[in-house]
């Protein structure tokens, strides 16, 4: 085309420009990609305009995942193009690249849903990120494992490098009964032969029982398209014996180029597990706490002013400080968080509802476990007042142990309760459900496996009534072995 010497002239001076463009709402992208495209394009040392094909494929390669920095390319890209009106279209060069990056194999779980849900209102975390790319650079393979208690943003953090960066993941779910050696194998196994372009004659018998076949796909991709991240969230839902490794992961056999990003909780018995004869850096976020409350500051920041809501939020929490400073009240709202951001997220939308309107902010609940049991001792209080049966809290129960989300009769069928109360349940535990549209009605799951672990506690179920976790599995049965026409 006529226009293509303009543009590609223009381009190494325009990615320069660009960044200031959108260094406000896309800092942490921008700055990655900055270091990406000095280091492909080798801009202090230009002497010559880059190729149009080196540039698309730059491009492609950063943009290759739905997220904030394909929208940062494709705004790069548009404001390049102003240039020249005979420049291709973004569709035109990108579309097939994400059609071709969209894992069409049905053998590949579909974790889309999840981790937009992950990324809602996602900040800060650059250290996290800083220190895998040191990792990556001082070594030439290995694990990065973050460790981090339950609500500190461990799968936000996966979501959003699995959003930012060309690499391929699985999430260890629970409550979606995710969690077997064979399906973490089998998902990623797809995922590379898919997106590699990898042959693959008779599929090997022991494929989703060891790490050989996994090993073997990683190194003939690695050969034909250069590294590899792997990213692997919540090890600690992961099944597990003590005859193999965690999730049958590779250990020597692990090729050159190869990366793992791997999160859990702080358990020993997990850590354990993993393969000892690799490369291995834990980044603990109980070590980096100023980092982790810059991050808490950076998320209330966003919450109170970045935002259309920002003056009413801020008053609604000012009337909640009563006679404390807003700076007050956001100190006193970090420190009872603990740096826990599932605590923040809980906690904001109660105070912004008028939850909390008969207490100072200084008496809120102090931490997650603190804020659950608050939770619970309010809800009982409420069906105390309205004389509706303790046992309706088994119905909470009966959507904890179920394996899959559940309709509102569903609950009712196996919790043996009317609809009534089962809908009360639903209404008061919203904010912890993960609901999802099926057979054009709702279902209903716990969102955060941090809620499970509470209700499993002894004490919580002292609190609840006694609740036997034993007569909710027999209820179950009792129902389904009635629902078989013997």
């Amino acid at each position: 085309m006529s226009g293509d010497r303009d543009l590609f002239e223009l381009t190494p001076y325009g990615l320069k420009v660009c960044w200031d463009i959108y260094q406000k709402e896309f800092a942490h992208d921008v700055r990655k990609l900055q270091k990406e495209i000095k280091k492909e394009f080798k801009l202090n040392e230009l002497t010559k305009p880059p190729s149009k094909d080196s540039i698309e494929r730059f491009f492609q390669l950063q943009s290759w995942k739905k997220g904030v920095a394909r929208k940062t390319c494709q705004l790069i890209w548009q404001t390049l193009c102003i240039h020249d009106p005979e420049a291709p279209d973004w569709d035109e060069i990108f579309q097939p690249v994400m059609k071709q990056r969209a894992f069409n194999s049905p053998n590949i779980i579909d974790f889309d849903k999840y981790i937009d849900l992950k990324l809602k209102d996602f900040v800060g975390r650059e250290h996290v990120f800083e220190a895998f790319d040191t990792f990556k650079d001082s070594k030439n393979s290995g694990y990065f494992i973050l460790i981090a208690n339950p609500g500190e943003g461990k799968s936000a953090i996966a979501a959003h490098y699995v959003c930012h960066h060309p690499c391929f993941f699985y999430f260890n779910r629970r409550i979606k009964n995710l969690v077997t050696p064979e399906q973490f194998l089998q998902h990623l196994c797809h995922q590379l032969i898919d997106a590699g372009g990898l042959k693959v004659g008779e599929w090997p018998a022991n494929a989703t029982r060891t790490c050989f076949f996994l090993a073997d796909l990683l190194e003939r991709y690695v050969k034909k398209h250069g590294e590899v991240v792997i990213v692997v969230d919540a090890l600690d839902e992961a099944e597990h014996d003590s005859s193999s490794t965690i999730l049958h992961l590779p250990g020597e056999e692990l090729p050159k180029g190869v990366y793992f990003f791997l999160t859990t909780r702080r358990d020993e018995k997990i850590l354990g597990r993993l393969p000892r004869d690799v490369r291995r850096t834990r980044y603990d976020l109980a070590n980096y706490q100023s980092q982790c409350e810059s991050d808490v500051r950076q998320y209330l920041k966003v919450f109170l002013y970045d935002s259309a809501k920002g003056v009413a939020r801020r008053k609604k929490l000012a009337a909640q400080s009563q006679s404390k400073s807003l700076a007050e009240s956001k100190k006193i709202l970090i420190r009872n968080s603990d740096r826990n951001f599932m605590y923040l997220t809980l906690v904001l939308p109660q105070i912004m509802a008028g939850r909390y309107q008969n207490l100072k902010i200084d008496q809120l609940p102090q931490g997650l476990s603190e804020y659950y049991k608050e939770h619970l001792e309010h809800m009982i209080k409420i069906m105390q007042r309205n004389n509706i049966a303790m046992d309706t809290l088994k119905i909470v129960y009966h959507i904890s142990q179920a394996k899959s989300a559940l309709s509102l009769q569903a609950i009712a069928d196996f919790a043996q309760k009317d609809i009534y109360y089962v809908d009360f349940i639903v209404r008061n535990w919203m904010q912890f459900f993960d609901p999802e549209e099926m057979e054009e009605r709702e279902h209903y799951t716990f969102y955060h496996e941090s809620y499970q672990d509470y209700l499993r506690r002894p004490d919580t179920r002292r609190l609840a009534g006694n609740i036997s976790t034993k007569q909710i599995v027999r209820e179950k049965i009792d129902h389904l072995v009635g629902d078989v026409d013997l």
